[in-house]
């Protein structure tokens, strides 16, 4: 009967300590998987804004015929700029707003 629980307390405190060196041992392992994923994510590359990705209602990049199809929509007649500004240049390679144009092609509907 000694014997019996000799064994019996044995294998108890082999399973007491497996089981609290298993759970340690996830408990590490959920660590360290979590401190790769933040390493991870801040070399991760940044993600640009929404406001630097799509411009804004009324600015817009126009080359050729968009150009001449907006300063339609904005002066109802072709340009004709008095300051000699250069819209073409300027909306091409910059975004123009339609005050801009306004300003540039038809300043006396304003």
């Amino acid at each position: 009967m000694l014997r019996i629980f000799t064994i019996l307390c044995l294998f108890a405190s082999i399973y007491i300590t497996s089981a609290s060196f298993g759970r340690s041992f996830d408990v590490d392992l959920n660590n360290a998987l979590f401190n790769q994923l933040q390493f991870e994510h801040l070399r991760a590359p940044r993600i640009l804004s929404r406001h630097r990705r799509v411009p804004g209602p009324g600015d817009i990049r126009a080359c050729g015929r968009k150009l001449v199809a907006m300063v339609f929509h904005i002066c109802s007649e072709p340009c004709n700029p008095k300051e000699g500004k250069d819209i073409a240049t300027e909306c091409c390679s910059n975004q123009c707003t339609d005050a801009f144009i306004r300003s540039a092609c038809c300043p006396d509907t304003v």
